[in-house]
């Protein structure tokens, strides 16, 4: 079978040369794909530096060139908020001719990929990553609205490039509409949540949904569990990044009721971020503190290895997001053992069953999520249950061997499908 990826991440191409840490989940199923002899498997991606087709007996890589834009073309884009389209349909189509798949497998919603719906008669899957439009409907934290951005001062000089956070939400906006489009020509879905799988039958009520959880980096599963430590300063983590709905603002004011209502010692480490990021100084304004007086540390990018060595140096795992389907760091957080709090949105509740494998809160509650982890770190045995539970659960969810499984039955009935 032959098995054509468009992904959002370059996989395994060049491996070691990228700086992002996001996208891990992909490059481990490719690991997974590579032991299967009956599978052939071309990947695409959008490259700054592409270097040309890669072909393999096993794998082979079509790294696709971005447009290239300079001066007053580049700043005419960035203003005009437009979103990369029909233009690369001629260079998709071309990589389809090239390596004659079976099947296509479209990760992600985000790019220009499902185009190629209604220009080929190779079956086509889209694989959800997230789905735009509720995140758009989530993009500004409570509160807050396209004023607060136009007036910080921290994104003056992006608003003048046209890639501050005011242009990034017309682009969302755009790419939700367009994403509404590819799922009315949608026949094959694959999803991994409760969430997904109901908002995308809400949106693409003729497509066919397969169940494929995700792939965790092999480290994780490899590495020993969570064990708590014994000290006088609590430590809570959590993985961030740039995006104003991942919810650093609620980090912050669950920080300072802690600070102000429990006598306990704490710091809050957040990874993800650097702490000059005009997002990190954008919610110091806002709020009118700053992250060192409410004790949460921005500590930039980690990779895996000291990711992991970061998870299990703490005593509590915090998820703030807005909005999210099944965000990995929580994932690779449980098949640790650490103990995660997480707010109760979108694919959260999928994978951290309240009570057992976690526990839950509100969106935009600050009181509700302090309260849940002061509950959870002066009460040691109870972390040690949510632990263990963590642990099943995420054990379980992320067998690799089941998900080549269900991911192959998937391709295989995608196939049987056709006429």
């Amino acid at each position: 079978m032959r098995v054509l990826w468009f992904t959002n991440t370059p996989s395994l191409y060049a491996q070691g040369m990228h700086h992002y840490h996001g996208g891990g989940w992909i490059s481990s199923l490719e690991q997974l794909i590579r032991e299967r002899t009956d599978i052939t498997l071309g990947i695409s991606f959008f490259h700054a530096n592409p270097g040309g087709d890669q072909p393999g007996e096993r794998v082979s890589y079509y790294p696709l060139a971005k447009k290239k834009r300079k001066g007053l073309s580049k700043l005419f884009y960035n203003w005009s908020c437009r979103i990369d389209s029909e233009e690369y349909l001629p260079d998709l189509l071309r990589v389809i001719s090239d390596f004659k798949p079976d099947i296509i497998q479209i990760f992600g919603t985000e790019n220009a990929f499902s185009l190629i719906q209604g220009h080929t008669n190779v079956p086509v899957v889209i694989h959800m990553q997230g789905i735009i439009a509720p995140y758009n409907n989530a993009f500004y934290p409570a509160g807050m609205s396209w004023h607060n951005i136009l007036f910080e001062p921290s994104f003056f000089r992006k608003h003048l490039m046209g890639n501050s956070l005011l242009f990034d939400k017309k682009r969302f906006a755009k790419q939700a509409e367009r994403e509404v489009t590819y799922f009315s020509k949608a026949k094959y879905l694959m999803g991994r949540t409760a969430w997904d799988h109901s908002v995308s039958g809400l949106i693409a009520p003729q497509a066919k949904y397969f169940h494929v959880d995700e792939v965790l980096r092999p480290v994780f599963y490899e590495t020993q569990k969570w064990q708590p430590a014994k000290r006088q300063k609590f430590i809570i983590v959590s993985t961030l990044s740039t995006t104003i709905y991942k919810g650093l603002d609620l980090v912050m004011r669950s920080a300072r009721l802690l600070m102000q209502f429990r006598s306990f010692e704490f710091e809050w480490l957040v990874a993800g971020l650097r702490e000059n990021d005009p997002v990190v100084k954008f919610f110091e304004h806002q709020l009118g503190f700053t992250c060192n007086d409410c004790s949460v540390r921005i500590v930039g990018a980690k990779d895996s290895d000291a990711l992991i060595a970061f998870l299990k140096d703490s005593d509590l795992f915090v998820h703030a997001s807005y909005i999210e389907n099944s965000p990995n760091s929580v994932c690779e957080a449980q098949i640790i053992g650490v103990p995660v709090v997480a707010t109760s949105v979108g694919g959260i509740p999928t994978i951290v069953e309240q009570g057992t494998a976690g526990f839950l809160v509100p969106s935009n509650s600050p009181h509700e999520l302090a309260a849940a982890i002061a509950g959870l770190l002066t009460d040691p045995e109870r972390a040690k249950i949510l632990s263990a539970g963590g642990i099943r659960s995420a054990t379980s969810r992320h067998d690799r061997d089941a998900i080549l499984s269900d991911l192959t039955n998937a391709y295989h009935k995608i196939l049987e499908d056709q006429p």
